[in-house]
C-alpha cells in the first residue's frame, strides 16, 4: 500500500509555506532595518497563526485522516508532489534565513550587530546604593571591580566626569579608563550612568596586546582629591536642586592639564555657574 501524504499536505498547505516564508522575511527585515513597533506584532501574528494552525491539526488528526482516506488516486499523488515541495520550500527558506542573519549579524550598524555587539561587550551593573559623599570614588570603583574585575592600575582614556546632588544621588557619571591586567593585556572600559540612579553601564573593549599610557593620565589624582574633599562641608550651604560636577580632563593647548580639577556649581542641569575656588 503506498503512504498516504494527505495529512502532512494539509498541514503545509500552501498559505501555511506562504505565512513561514512571509515571517522569515520579516525576521530578517527587524534584523536588518528594526522597527520592533511596527514589524514585532506582524512577526508573532503570523507565528502565532501558524501555530494555531498546527495544533488544530493535531487535536483534529483523527478527523483530517477519515476524510483524505477518501481521496481519489490523483489527489494522493498531488499531495505527495506538493508534500515534497513544501518541505523543499520550507527547508530551503530556514537555511536562507539563517544565512541572511549570520551576514546582517556581521554588517556594522544594523540593530542585530549592534544588539550582539552589547551583548558582548556591555555589562549592566545594579549597586545596592551609590554613596558618593560616604563611600567616595575609591568606594564605588570597589563595587564595579567586584562585577567586572578592573585592572589594578587605571588611566583615564579622555574626560572624566561624576556628577551628584546633596542628596547624595549620582546623576552622571561618564569615566573612559583603562588598565593593564594579569595576563599583561590592556583592557578599555566606558563606566557611564544609566536613568537609574543606582545602575551603571559598563562598555568593554576588546583587549589589546599594547597601549599607549602616561603616568599624568592615572585616575588616583582625580580618586584622591574628590576623596580628601570635605563634600558634605561644601553643600551643605548649598540649594536643594544644586549638582556638584566634579571633572578630569586635558586639552591639546595645555589650558586644563589632566592634574587640574574644576569643580562646577550647577543650579540644574543646563546652566552652568561659574567656577568655585579651589581650595
Amino acid at each position: 500500500m503506498k503512504k498516504n501524504y494527505s495529512v502532512k499536505a494539509l498541514m503545509l498547505n500552501p498559505i501555511v509555506v506562504i505565512l513561514y516564508i512571509l515571517s522569515c522575511s520579516l525576521l530578517l527585515n527587524l534584523f536588518e532595518l528594526g522597527g520592533i513597533a511596527r514589524r514585532a506584532p506582524i512577526f508573532f501574528i503570523t507565528i502565532g497563526v501558524l501555530l494555531m494552525w498546527f495544533l488544530l491539526c493535531f487535536f483534529f488528526r483523527k478527523r483530517i485522516r477519515s476524510r483524505v482516506s477518501q481521496q481519489t488516486e490523483f489527489k494522493r499523488k498531488m499531495s505527495a508532489y506538493w508534500f515534497w515541495f513544501a518541505v523543499v520550500a520550507v527547508i530551503g527558506t530556514t537555511i536562507y534565513t539563517g544565512y541572511q542573519t549570520y551576514v546582517i549579524s556581521q554588517w556594522w550598524g544594523t540593530p542585530l550587530h549592534r544588539r550582539i555587539h552589547e551583548w558582548r561587550t556591555q555589562t549592566t551593573i545594579d549597586l545596592e546604593e551609590v554613596n558618593i559623599i560616604e563611600q567616595g570614588l575609591n568606594g564605588l570603583l570597589a563595587d564595579i571591580d567586584e562585577a567586572i574585575h578592573l585592572p589594578e592600575k587605571l588611566y583615564a582614556s579622555s574626560t572624566v566626569e561624576v556628577a551628584f546632588n546633596r542628596e547624595d544621588d549620582l546623576v552622571s557619571l561618564y569615566m573612559p579608563i583603562m588598565g593593564e591586567n594579569e595576563e599583561g593585556l590592556f583592557e578599555s572600559f566606558l563606566i557611564s550612568s544609566t536613568s537609574n540612579p543606582n545602575q551603571l553601564t559598563v562598555s568593554r573593549h576588546e583587549p589589546r596586546d599594547s597601549d599607549t599610557t602616561d603616568e599624568d593620565w592615572l585616575l588616583s589624582p582625580l580618586v584622591d582629591t574628590l576623596d580628601q574633599l570635605a563634600i558634605d562641608e561644601i553643600i551643605d550651604e548649598w540649594p536643594k536642586k544644586t549638582v556638584l560636577v566634579f571633572i578630569m580632563q586635558a586639552t591639546e593647548h595645555g589650558v586644563i592639564t589632566q592634574r587640574e580639577f574644576t569643580i562646577w556649581k550647577i543650579v540644574n542641569l543646563y546652566h552652568l555657574r561659574e567656577p568655585m575656588k579651589k581650595s
